[in-house]
């Protein structure tokens, strides 16, 4: 089985484990709080993969791409890894903003079309907070939403672009791929 058909296979059982598990028509705050705890406990365990995988602390940089969707890694100024991604959405931690991505007017539109998928959590969950374009929220809810939404997408991580603007954008990391400069 080729790299990228391995990661496929995990993204698709992933999302079987969450619709099958999860995916009561009405959760409970009490079934919700130990979904967002599952969600997290396996991101973490994701992100120590994927730091381990790729040796993610060898590069001095890392830069999200809004025009191409890709979140680049790279050293001494060259990319040297990309991963295409899902803008899962964005905080404004001093207005205490929540956009989902797909609500995202400043998001490009094959990046809003991805994120839009997470629209469907709604109805696995029952809150309609996942359809709710903007709404107020903190730190901590945006990374809840952020756990949940790596586990649904089936990402392999996640990632917070921290803008000098002061707006984070949360990002699902799903599948590498060669950087364009590298590809012959």
């Amino acid at each position: 089985m080729g790299f990228f058909s391995g990661l496929k296979k995990q993204a698709d059982q992933a999302h079987e484990e969450f619709s099958r598990d999860d995916a009561t028509p009405q959760m409970s705050a009490k079934q919700y709080k130990a979904f967002v705890r599952r969600c997290s406990d396996e991101l973490k365990r994701k992100h120590t993969q994927l730091i381990e995988e790729y040796n993610l602390t060898q590069y001095q940089d890392c830069v999200f791409d809004p025009e191409n969707g890709l979140l680049q890694y790279r050293k001494d100024g060259k990319v040297k890894l990309e991963f295409t991604v899902v803008v899962i959405g964005s905080l404004a931690p001093r207005k205490r903003v929540w956009i989902w991505g797909w609500a995202n007017d400043s998001v490009k539109v094959p990046l809003r079309q991805e994120s839009a998928r997470l629209k469907e959590l709604t109805n696995l969950t029952g809150f309609k907070v996942f359809s709710n374009g903007t709404f107020k929220a903190e730190d901590t809810t945006a990374f809840e939403f952020t756990c949940i939404a790596v586990q649904f997408l089936g990402a392999r991580a996640m990632y917070i672009d921290k803008q000098q603007k002061g707006t984070h954008t949360y990002i699902a990391l799903m599948e590498a791929v060669k950087p364009k400069q590298l590809k012959k």
